[in-house]
């Protein structure tokens, strides 16, 4: 068996998969490893990246986090990024509009233990009948209590729990969207129902939101870049790998021998990478996130930094001036395939700053663009299959998509890169 200080790792896609992967080699190898990351971008971070808009330099999509990011947060400590630098911690609240009325405003409390909170919280829900408050609690009671089968979407689950109309569209529509990017017709109910009993019904630090201050390449891309550099990791940026071979003892990269090969991309590139065809690769569907930015001359006053629209094209819309101290300047998040995604920019804009004025009495914006990620996430969809490995010994899988039990989230890249590196090292130490 060749040994640790001779192993050579390729680790395919700078994204935070690749980006936790390669941390975590060098966090538990017992001996030192020569580590190359190859990254087919200008950055590190994937699709949590910045991109540049006129004279601004911006998010290619609205992101946040959330206390239940346990990995995320043990790979900033790693990589020494401090947390109040680059994040704003606030109890859970989610807060939505229509028109200049505040619709449902859902807020857990601060102290007390956590279902007693979680008893509060669904019980004093503003916008909401006495009728609307139970059929909530009796459907947190459901998510809390009952098995929720692989095959149930969650408008069948909404149905089942006699969830109103007003209150799928004041509450679970812009919840599910933010959190799956899957209509609610086709979205996992299982992976949703994980996904709040992790966060908002864990625990009082679990539940946090984590609103993001500073620009995305600054929570990940560029702390880690430093470190694995410092670390001895080798950093090929800009550099695409177009095929990947299986051999004896290892595998090679466009013809370079590894003993071990982390393929951290999404999975359309991953399957075209591998000259091997990979038996039984699940046709995989993928959503777009639209943001629209827009600047205007004041701050347009948000009742909080994070607010949605109940049955607008917007679903959700973040106070920049507020978060990352950019003066006027508002992101507009619209997920989920739609007529949207026909229109020009200009028919987009039109749309959403109406319905910005319409919310929040606001003026016409001084400036404004569209960023569209086609491909933002996988579709979350029920009964999705989730391929486990691949048949080669020294090839490995990493990315969002691989956990099962988790949407397209920062958290699920980071864990899948972590749990890539640990079955690699399991077999080599």
């Amino acid at each position: 068996m060749v040994g640790m200080e001779n192993l050579r790792v390729a680790i395919i896609g700078g994204g935070w998969a690749g980006i936790s992967a390669a941390a975590t080699l060098l966090r538990h190898a017992s001996r030192p490893l020569q580590i190359t990351l190859f990254e087919a971008g200008k950055q590190l971070g994937g699709r949590a990246r910045n991109v540049q808009l006129d004279q601004y330099v911006l998010d290619n999509g609205q992101h946040i986090l959330m206390g239940a990011y346990h990995d995320t947060l043990q790979l900033w400590q790693q990589l020494g990024v401090i947390e109040h630098e680059v994040v704003r911690r606030q109890p859970f609240c989610l807060q939505v509009v229509q028109g200049q009325q505040t619709v449902l405003k859902y807020q857990l409390p601060t102290s007390g233990p956590h279902w007693w909170r979680l008893l509060q919280a669904g019980l004093t829900v503003q916008g909401l009948s006495l009728p609307e408050c139970w059929a909530l609690m009796r459907a947190i009671g459901a998510l809390l209590t009952q098995p929720i089968s692989s095959h149930l979407t969650v408008a069948q689950w909404l149905a089942q729990t006699r969830q109103t109309p007003h209150l799928i569209r004041k509450l679970w529509e812009p919840l599910v969207l933010a959190a799956l990017n899957t209509p609610l017709s086709t979205a996992s109910m299982r992976v949703f129902a994980q996904v709040l009993r992790d966060s908002v019904f864990a625990g009082a630090s679990a539940s946090d939101l984590l609103l993001p201050t500073q620009p995305l390449s600054a929570l990940l891309a560029l702390p880690a870049l430093s470190f694995l550099q410092q670390n001895g990791v080798s950093c090929c940026l800009q550099q695409r790998v177009k095929r990947v071979q299986a051999v004896e003892q290892g595998a090679l990269v466009d013809g370079v021998f590894y003993h071990a090969v982390i393929v951290a991309t999404a999975p359309q590139h991953t399957a075209a990478l591998l000259t091997q065809p990979l038996p039984d690769w699940p046709q995989w569907g993928y959503h777009p996130i639209a943001t629209v930015y827009c600047r205007y001359a004041e701050q347009v006053k948000l009742p909080c930094p994070m607010v949605g629209i109940a049955g607008g094209l917007g679903q959700w819309v973040f106070d920049r001036q507020s978060l990352y101290g950019e003066n006027g300047m508002i992101a507009v998040v619209i997920s989920g395939p739609g007529e949207h995604l026909s229109w020009s920019q200009d028919e987009l804009i039109r749309h959403v700053t109406t319905e910005i004025s319409a919310c929040f009495a606001a003026p016409q914006p001084l400036w404004a663009r569209v960023v569209v990620e086609k491909r933002a996430t996988f579709a979350c969809v029920a009964g999705r299959e989730v391929p486990q490995s691949t048949p080669w010994p020294h090839i490995y899988l990493a990315g969002d998509y691989l956990i099962a039990d988790y949407p397209a989230t920062l958290e699920s890249a980071v864990r899948s890169g972590k749990l890539a590196a640990t079955q690699l090292l399991n077999q080599y130490q």
